[in-house]
C-alpha cells in the first residue's frame, strides 16, 4: 500500500497560524511525503483525493471545490474521493448553501470521514456514502504535557476564529470577574470575539504552532466557551499541553475532553467549575498524562486504515 498516491484538495500556508484543517493537512501531507501532492495532474491521477470544503477558499488554500469535484467525476478517472467533514450549519453561522454543498460533495465521494459523532449525527439523514468517525488529533511533537506546577489559577484559551459563538459570553464574564477573583489570571490567544472589549484579560496575537504550545504551557487551566463545536482543536491542544479544562457543555465535542475537567451550562456556573478544577487540579493533570491519546500520528493512521481497506 506504500505506493498509493494522494492529492490534498487544500494547500495551506505551512508556516502561519491556522485552524484545525490547516494543521491536519500539514501533518498528514508530511507523513505521506513522497507520495502526496497538492496538485492534480490529469495525465497522472492519484489513487486517492482528500477533500475538505465544497467552497473555493483563498485564505485556507482550499482549491478542490464542489465544482472541481464534479469536473473530475465526469472524466471517470480511477481515483477514490475521500471527504473529511468538519463542520455543520445551523445553529452555527453557516449558510444553507454550505450545508447543501457538504452533502452533495459527500454523496459524490467514495468515503466520508466525520470529525465527531456530533457531525455524523447532524448529517446522518442526508449522506448515504460509507463513513467513519475519526476525531481530530494534535501534533504530539509540539503539544506535550508540561511538568506539573500550580501556584495560582492561570487561565488561557485560544481561537483562530472571532465568531462570538466560540465563547464570547464566557470570556466576557471571566474578564469582568477577574478583579474579584484573588490571584486569577486570564489570557486570550488569537482573534478575540467580535464585540468583546476586554479590560482585565491579556491578549496575545495569533501564534504559529510552536509558539502557541510554548504559550499554553505558561498556564495551568484551559477554558473553552465554544458552543456547537464539531471537534475543536483548541480544546485538544490545551488538554494535550497538560491543562485541565473548563468547557461549555453545549458543544458537540465535549465528550472528547470531559474526563479532564468540569463542564458548565451557563456562565453563572464558572466560579463553581473553577473551584472544582483548582481543588482537583493534580488529579486531572495526572489523568491527562495517563489517558489522553488524541494525537495526529494515531488519528492519521486511522485515516489510512479506513481509506485503504
Amino acid at each position: 500500500m506504500n505506493d498509493k498516491k494522494f492529492v490534498f484538495g487544500m494547500c495551506p500556508n505551512r508556516h502561519s497560524a491556522g485552524g484545525g484543517g490547516t494543521k491536519f493537512v500539514n501533518y498528514f501531507s508530511e507523513k505521506l511525503a513522497g507520495r502526496s501532492s497538492f496538485q492534480f495532474h490529469y495525465d497522472d491521477p492519484p489513487d486517492y483525493v482528500l477533500m475538505f470544503d465544497p467552497r473555493y477558499l483563498d485564505f485556507s488554500g482550499n482549491w478542490l471545490s464542489l465544482d472541481v469535484l464534479k469536473d473530475l467525476k465526469i472524466r471517470n478517472l480511477k481515483c477514490k474521493y475521500i471527504h473529511r467533514i468538519n463542520d455543520i450549519g445551523f445553529p452555527k453561522n453557516r449558510p444553507k448553501e454550505y450545508v447543501d454543498g457538504v452533502v452533495e460533495m459527500a454523496n459524490l465521494a467514495d468515503k466520508v470521514i466525520y470529525v465527531s459523532n456530533f457531525v455524523r449525527d447532524y448529517y446522518k439523514d442526508r449522506i448515504t456514502t460509507e463513513g467513519e468517525v475519526i476525531p481530530n488529533g494534535v501534533d504530539e511533537r509540539i503539544f506535550s504535557a508540561k511538568s506539573y506546577d500550580f501556584a495560582h489559577p492561570k487561565l488561557v484559551t485560544h481561537h483562530w476564529s472571532s465568531d462570538p459563538m466560540k465563547g464570547k459570553d464566557l470570556y466576557d464574564h471571566i474578564d469582568s470577574r477577574i478583579p474579584h477573583l484573588d490571584g486569577v489570571e486570564f489570557t486570550y490567544i488569537g482573534n478575540p470575539p467580535k464585540g468583546s472589549t476586554f479590560k482585565n484579560t491579556k491578549i496575545v496575537e495569533p501564534l504559529s504552532s510552536n509558539d502557541l504550545a510554548a504559550e499554553l504551557r505558561e498556564h495551568n487551566i484551559y477554558v473553552s466557551g465554544s458552543r456547537h463545536e464539531p471537534c475543536g482543536m483548541h480544546k485538544l491542544e490545551g488538554v494535550a499541553s497538560g491543562l485541565p479544562i473548563i468547557f461549555q457543555e453545549d458543544s458537540g465535542d465535549c465528550y472528547l475532553t470531559s474526563g479532564y475537567g468540569r463542564g458548565l451550562r451557563d456562565v453563572s456556573d464558572f466560579e463553581s467549575c473553577l473551584k472544582q478544577v483548582v481543588e482537583n487540579h493534580e488529579t486531572l493533570y495526572n489523568k491527562i498524562k495517563l489517558e489522553f491519546n488524541l494525537f495526529l500520528n494515531v488519528q492519521t493512521d486511522k485515516y489510512l486504515d479506513f481509506i485503504l481497506k
